[in-house]
């Protein structure tokens, strides 16, 4: 991705996020106990179960929390809407299994998390200048259960469980994949 690249040449107190581990997430667990995957797999189909595969694009740089204070340097991801209901309706049906519900859902990469404020004027010259750049479009067709773990070289991350997102009939069955 070259705007990844770009923010990671300009030699900046940021701590880029290996392009490799970029991701969405619709509902960050925690800690789970393994006993409630299968409760997790359950919810995740329900919730996806209407839903046909659709597009996201990818675009629009911005930061969390604000600009005066530099905590994350994102990329924005639009769905038309479409990954936010997912995120919702998981924020709600997993406080059946004791999730708390979290507030909204700004879809987002994070591409870099700031170490310093040291050249926060530099990382804002670049945002302001990538603020309306639309860096490319994708096909969604699964959500993913994903395990983390923590290390001193930066997280790990594992796929626990696939959930497609399946073309529908119009009769409401999914379609058989050819």
């Amino acid at each position: 991705m070259e705007i990844w690249k770009e923010l990671a040449r300009e030699k900046t107190s940021l701590k880029m996020v290996d392009p490799d581990k970029l991701h969405v997430t619709l509902k960050f667990l925690g800690d789970t106990d393994i006993s409630l995957t299968d409760n997790i797999v359950r919810i995740m189909k329900d919730v996806t179960g209407d839903t046909d595969p659709f597009e996201a694009r990818i675009r629009d740089m911005g930061v969390f929390p604000s600009t005066n204070y530099i905590k994350v340097v994102w990329l924005g991801v639009e769905s038309s809407g479409i990954l936010e209901n997912i995120s919702k309706r998981l924020n709600e049906s997993l406080k059946s299994l004791g999730y708390k519900k979290e507030k909204g859902f700004k879809g987002h990469l994070t591409l870099a998390r700031m170490k310093s404020a040291r050249d926060k004027n530099k990382i804002m010259k670049m945002i302001k200048g990538n603020r309306d750049v639309h860096v490319m479009s994708m096909p969604v067709c699964a959500i993913n259960l994903m395990k983390s773990t923590l290390t001193p070289k930066g997280p790990i991350y594992e796929v626990v469980k696939t959930v497609s997102i399946k073309k529908k009939s119009r009769e409401g069955e999914d379609e058989q994949d050819a």
